[in-house]
């Protein structure tokens, strides 16, 4: 009877336990095999495999995004993620696209051939840039290939993470600016045959804009567009300046033929039409020129879908070629297509205007900088209200770290510790007790022997604020504040005071996003009346401020509780003592925001291990785009940078996903000119500290 029982028992645990796992297995075993082919034709000239399985079938069949699966064929069984962009995989991976413009799968290898790397096909191409696969040595007709669930959602996690920043739309291709580095990495095009029989590669937003032009230009023109040719691969073109050098000579090579590698057509984003109109094909370039009339039917609807006419008339000195009606240039933004097709300018004289912008916006950093460009993009990107990023400005957060992205963090400990060490051990108006000057000899000691921020038993230096500024009225503390950063040397430079110890090129970040629309709030595990007073120089308010708090009370309160006391009018509010600490560091950052903001960040700037939560915050905005800066000090001659730890930090920026800013390498000037590093050690200090501080301040 007991086993019976016990028997009964068990049945009913596996019984719930059945309900209560995951339906992950369960939902795997029940994806059936999907299978099809591929033959010659359906190889591209990346070698991607297009199969005969459409997007919609193995979407009906339950695959999705971050399914890993198992690829069978010619004896092969290879396992992959089902991703959109080849790219979302590491170099040499194999993967399945399954993306929305295209009907059909295929199977990539990012940055490389798949066809050619799992024997399927072999690669030849003419002598004019045409190619075609012929089947591998075994393989003698259309390959059979049989995809099977691994299981669901497995390469999920890796595949969010590897949101990549895609290619950059305003990238100027030109004979003195070749193709940016890793742009093949991410281009992602489509295959069109036009009406002459051509194979035509472009990219595929590009191509999804022509086919809009296209449209309206037939319904409204009687005009019948069609792509004559669009990407040329590094190969191609070499292949098309080698014909030329042979046939014509360098001079002529050197005028009419971009450089390999310098080619706007590399991009994917040149397009070059030709029309039919009245039932004529106007396909070479004689013909074409001779009716003016079309062209500028075509070129009036360009700004419209993000088109440009790239070589216009006249500007051969600014452009290098002449003029050709029908070449366009996609960049993905009609207002700004607008107002160049509108002033009559060249694509690089508005990149030059652009840049130019950016330089009176950013005098501090470097030009070149690849983490300013991504954020300018940013701020280009959601701000305009034809992108489908857009933001609207109620919804524009970024928040701001303080001590290391904003301010210098180790002079040679952060800015309240300083004040406070002056504050018990060395000012005359105040008389420490025992305990605090104890608690904040040892402190000090650490700071300036091994520059840690020491946690002494009894007394924190959080606790610290809270009772040797203890009294003052709110005003009264953050006038303290100012005072001592005005006229306090920074231990370690010369040149500078504690309140001139901001980073120049981060403040003119936070103009630059105000001016933008941004709302922009400082987040920091500092006190936030120290916060308050120090970023007010800046025009960051009060109520921008989200930071760890000192206690406020009743001047007459004698340690009632809030609600068991009223204030009288001659009363003021004090700060009190113990500190009543609400933590503002790590996960605290974005439940801090949640609370204060009751919005998420779409942009956040931090510096240490103390901002991670609050960048993957603003990363992991689900429903805006969202970025993550952080400020790496690698700079060992301006500032007090650490190789190794520097190290570190790129580790962790490259898994987060974030972007990296290099104080070594984005920034012309950290401070400003004036001010130097000075190298003390820190046994100097430590004798130096108290007494410099003393002297400033009563110097005051």
């Amino acid at each position: 009877m007991k086993r019976t029982t016990l028997l009964i028992f068990l049945m009913a645990i596996l019984v719930i336990t059945a309900f209560l796992l995951p339906e992950t297995n369960a939902s795997a075993a029940s994806l059936k095999k999907v299978s099809g082919k591929t033959d010659l034709s359906r190889i591209d000239e990346q070698g991607n495999v297009v199969l005969s399985i459409s997007r919609k079938k193995l979407e009906s069949a339950g695959y999705k995004y971050g399914d890993v699966i198992k690829v069978s064929f010619t004896g092969k069984k290879i396992k992959m993620p089902i991703v959109s962009k080849s790219a979302d995989v590491d170099e040499g991976k194999p993967s399945l696209l399954m993306r929305d413009n295209d009907k059909y799968v295929r199977l990539s290898l990012s940055g490389g051939s798949f066809a050619d790397k799992y024997g399927i096909a072999v690669k030849t191409t003419d002598e004019d840039g045409g190619f075609e696969w012929n089947y591998a040595d075994g393989i003698t007709g259309p390959v059979k290939v049989s995809i099977r669930i691994k299981k669901t959602g497995e390469y999920l996690n890796e595949y969010n993470k590897r949101k990549d920043k895609g290619i950059d739309y305003l990238a100027l291709v030109n004979k003195q600016n070749p193709l940016p580095d890793d742009w093949e990495k991410y281009l992602e095009t489509s295959f069109v045959t036009n009406s002459v029989g051509d194979y035509v590669e472009v990219e595929l937003k590009a191509y999804a804009a022509v086919k809009k032009l296209m449209e309206d230009v037939e319904k409204n023109d009687g005009i019948h567009i069609e792509l004559d040719s669009a990407r040329r691969s590094i190969a191609a073109q070499q292949d098309i300046w080698d014909r030329f050098m042979v046939k014509y000579g360098e001079e002529y090579t050197v005028k009419t033929v971009a450089p390999v590698g310098y080619s706007e057509h590399h991009t994917g984003l040149a397009i070059d039409l030709y029309f039919i109109m009245d039932g004529v094909t106007y396909y070479y370039n004689e013909d074409m020129v001779q009716h003016p009339e079309v062209w500028e039917k075509i070129h009036n609807k360009l700004a419209k879908y993000g088109f440009i006419l790239r070589y216009p008339k006249g500007k051969e000195d600014i452009t290098g070629y002449g003029y050709e009606e029908w070449h366009l240039r996609y960049i993905d933004d009609p207002a700004i297509a607008e107002y160049i097709m509108e002033k009559g300018i060249t694509f690089e004289e508005y990149i030059e205007e652009r840049n130019q912008k950016i330089a009176d916006a950013f005098p501090s950093w470097n030009p070149d900088s690849r983490s300013l460009k991504e954020l300018v993009d940013f701020v280009a990107d959601t701000t305009n209200i034809n992108s489908p990023n857009y933001i609207s400005p109620e919804e524009r957060i970024a928040v701001f770290d303080m001590d290391g992205t904003i301010l210098c963090e180790k002079a040679p400990v952060y800015i309240d510790y300083c004040m406070t060490m002056y504050r018990v051990l060395d000012d005359p108006t105040y008389e420490a007790t025992e305990e605090e000057r104890d608690a904040m000899q040892q402190i000090r000691d650490h700071a300036y022997t091994d520059g840690t921020t020491f946690k002494p038993e009894g007394m924190t230096k959080d606790d610290l604020v809270a009772s040797a500024f203890a009294g003052m009225t709110p005003e009264e503390f953050r006038e303290y504040v100012v005072n001592f950063a005005d006229n306090t040397d920074v231990v370690g430079f010369s040149g500078m005071k504690y309140g001139e110890s901001f980073y120049k090129p981060m403040i003119e970040v936070i103009d630059y996003l105000r001016d933008n629309g941004f709302d922009v709030w400082m987040v920091s595990a500092c006190e936030r009346e120290v916060v308050r007073a120090l970023v007010e120089r800046f025009g960051i308010p009060y109520d921008r401020v989200i930071a760890t708090d000192v206690p406020y009370v009743a001047s007459g309160s004698e340690g009632k509780a809030a609600d068991e006391y009223n204030m009288a009018q001659d009363e003021k509010i004090i700060l009190g003592a113990p500190l009543d600490k609400v933590e503002c560091g790590k996960s605290g950052k974005p439940a801090a925001i949640a609370r204060e903001i009751g919005r998420v960040p779409v942009l956040a700037f931090g510096n240490s291990s103390g901002d991670y939560s609050m960048l993957n915050y603003a990363e992991g905005n689900q429903k805006h785009k969202g970025m993550g800066f952080f400020i790496v000090c690698d700079d060992t001659v301006r500032e007090y940078g650490s190789d190794t730890k520097a190290a570190e930090f790129y580790k962790i920026v490259e898994d987060e996903n974030w972007t990296a800013i290099s104080m070594a390498d984005d920034w012309k000037t950290i401070y400003g000119e004036g001010v130097e590093k000075t190298e003390l050690p820190l046994a100097e200090i430590k004798d130096k500290i108290g007494r410099l501080f003393k002297e400033c301040l009563l110097a005051a």
